[in-house]
């Protein structure tokens, strides 16, 4: 499975990351946003996103060079040799980062001197860190092939900085700030939804100090992130920004894509001129990185699926998250299974969303405009809707009047009477859960 997280410790020095926030905040314009983030029917608008960006959208930055020395870092970053056990630690979805500091030995600083003259660039002097791992080390699985296959939709890591530029589809850098404080559960990618994004990339460009709250969450862990560290994640995992409480917190975003398709796009919203276009010309055919999307996807859902059922299974957004990945694969009953989990994740809400479905249910029976078929189908759904949150005998009875009508009259069906026997019959059961119920204000 693709690593849920993979965080290194002090890749990047003060003086790079002040570099990076101030080349993105003199060259790039400042966006506000301010977005709710759609929630399921009946549930409260709380979701949202406050955030500024500074978006690189065309690869202006990326095209000139400017960020090369991050993407060379990177590449060096994860080329380092590791142990075994250090790779399935983080490749763990429950375990804590592993916090090593790397050695960069061939990659450049844009800061004048600082290579050679004792900043540490990445923990340490690049030569006695290497000459102090013993040959075991050295002869433990190739780590490029395994980062390779499970980040890289080609099955290698591009050679240099500049080939890498093929699998950038934008770069841009994250502030948050009161006012502009979260970005609530959401992810990045889904199937089918055209973006064809692999993994985030992320830069903590601030120094602890420089703010309080705001941890990124991704599935069922924060990331106690540090100044100059560098962690990656898949952008089809869960993820939130918790709310800033004061100061100021900046990150760079690199958003890495199938290159056949992150190329593309951005030769498009560049006007023609693109970095990694030869790349992503050689790559021939669009099928090319079949097997890496069977794989991405498939982790999803088994990423998903144990936090559904574990560490998140609380959260009614991780649901309503995981209802819409099966969604777009074409999972119709697995996906209003997903959405019925979100209503029932906190038990004090779910007898209340019950009542509304029956309650809705019941509406939709009444609805004499609407031709009966229509009318028998959505009360259904919103029976069966009602009846999986909070299970009741005589909703099951109506549901079961309703599917037999339906298969016996077919879409033809002219025949009075059900309709208004079953709306007396879930009205009397609808007063009867409101007796029963604190939350009748609400009905």
């Amino acid at each position: 499975m693709p690593a849920t997280i993979l965080h290194f410790a002090s890749v990047f020095s003060k003086e790079e990351c002040d570099l990076v926030a101030s080349l993105f905040t003199k060259q790039l314009p400042e966006l506000l946003e301010e977005r709710r983030i759609p929630n399921l029917p009946r549930m409260p608008d709380d979701y949202a996103v406050f955030r500024v960006s500074r978006l690189d959208e065309d690869g202006t930055l990326l095209r000139t060079g400017h960020i090369d020395f991050i993407l060379q870092r990177l590449l060096d970053t994860l080329r380092a040799p590791m142990h075994d056990e250090q790779i399935q630690t983080r490749y763990a979805m429950t375990s804590q980062p592993t916090n090593r500091r790397h050695s960069q030995q061939s990659s450049s600083s844009p800061i004048d001197g600082v290579a050679n003259n004792g900043v540490r660039d990445g923990g340490g002097s690049s030569s006695s860190k290497l000459d102090s791992r013993n040959a075991a080390q050295r002869q433990t699985p190739d780590t490029d092939q395994i980062l390779a296959r499970d980040i890289f939709p080609l099955g290698s890591l591009p050679a240099s900085a500049s080939e890498f530029h093929a699998s950038v589809e934008f770069t841009l850098m994250h502030e948050f700030r009161p006012s502009f404080d979260r970005f609530d559960w959401h992810v990045d990618t889904k199937p089918n939804d055209g973006k064809w994004r692999t993994f985030n990339v992320n830069i903590m460009l601030s120094a602890a100090s420089d703010y309080t709250g705001g941890q990124l969450q991704v599935g069922g862990r924060n990331i106690s992130a540090q100044q100059g560290d560098l962690y990656l994640y898949p952008a089809s995992a869960p993820h939130a920004v918790h709310t800033v409480a004061s100061g100021v917190r900046r990150t760079l975003v690199l958003a890495l894509a199938d290159p056949v398709y992150a190329a593309s796009a951005r030769y498009v919203r560049g006007g023609g001129g693109g970095g990694g276009m030869r790349r992503a010309d050689n790559v021939g055919s669009f099928g090319s990185s079949a097997a890496f999307w069977r794989r991405y996807w498939s982790s999803t859902e088994l990423r998903f699926d144990a936090l559904a059922f574990g560490p998140l299974a609380a959260e009614p957004k991780l649901h309503l998250l995981r209802g819409e990945f099966l969604e777009a694969s074409g999972r119709g009953d697995d996906a209003r299974g997903a959405f019925c989990l979100s209503y029932r994740a906190r038990p004090a809400d779910a007898a209340n969303y019950a009542q509304l479905f029956l309650r809705d249910g019941v509406e939709a029976l009444g609805e004499s405009e609407t031709p009966r078929p229509q009318r028998l189908a959505v009360a259904r759904a919103y029976l069966q809707m009602a009846d999986c949150i909070e299970p009741n005998r005589e909703v099951q009875e109506a549901i079961a009047a309703i599917v037999e009508v339906e298969e016996t009259e077919g879409e033809q069906s002219t025949a009075p009477g059900l309709d208004g026997v079953l709306r007396e019959e879930l009205r009397a059961d609808l007063a009867e859960l409101r007796a029963d119920s604190a939350l009748t204000d609400k009905i």
